[in-house]
């Protein structure tokens, strides 16, 4: 989708976008390229309208996880969220990351199935109090 100034989400140029589409379409097959539409289509189908911080991918390689590395990327986000009053949301595929999201105050507000692709949770955090 397009935000401001003739950019997309992603804040690259739209022309730009339709050029890294096509050769990610190109180069995933168009198997995986349905597979990857029908997710997409499931997921924008519980998330919710208006305005929020979409936070993207968060990991951490296993040999550093449980060291609070994440929760130092996550704060911040969360902090800025917060002083702007908008909620956060993202979703996961993995039952260990909706408990790590609770710990930070996300809660699970759907859950996503897609024949052939991963169960997905839709998590989201109201923002708190500055």
């Amino acid at each position: 989708s397009r935000g401001s100034a003739g950019r997309s989400r992603a804040g690259v140029p739209p022309a730009a976008a339709g050029e890294l589409e096509r050769s990610f379409r190109a180069a995933a097959g168009q198997q995986v390229w349905a597979r990857l539409a029908r997710y997409d289509e499931a997921v924008a189908a519980v998330r919710p309208r208006g305005p929020l911080w979409y936070l993207g991918v968060l990991a951490t390689r296993p040999g550093y996880q449980g060291r609070g590395l994440a929760g130092r990327v996550l704060a911040p986000a969360l902090a800025a969220a917060d002083a702007q009053r908008l909620r956060c949301g993202l979703e996961t595929s993995t039952q260990a990351n909706c408990e790590y999201y609770r710990r930070h105050g996300f809660t699970v507000t759907a859950e996503v199935r897609v024949p052939g692709g991963p169960d997905t949770w839709w998590l989201q955090r109201e923002p708190r109090p500055a």
